[in-house]
């Protein structure tokens, strides 16, 4: 609720008071990091590149919502079912 009431105040605030749309980024960020459990980045750090700290939350939610063994389960179910089809009557 506080990331989507964040993400309506900054696009309120476009084009306004930098300084308040920035505070109000800054916050959304905070939460969104502690939500997933992730480490806030800063400039320094060595996975800042934006391709990577995305494949970082992407991984995570993967991680949240099981989907590697969804698809582990569905590559199961799939191999099984053709070995099955190809069995000889």
């Amino acid at each position: 609720m506080k990331i989507g009431s964040k993400t309506h105040l900054i696009d309120a605030l476009r084009g306004e008071e930098r300084e308040a749309r920035s505070k109000a980024i800054d916050e959304s960020y905070d939460t969104f990091t502690n939500v997933l459990g992730l480490e806030k980045m800063t400039e320094d750090s060595p996975d800042h590149r934006e391709e990577i700290a995305v494949e970082n939350v992407k991984e995570k939610v993967r991680g949240i919502l099981g989907i590697n063994e969804l698809l582990e389960i569905r590559s199961f179910i799939i191999k099984r079912s053709v070995e099955f089809a190809r069995k000889p009557a």
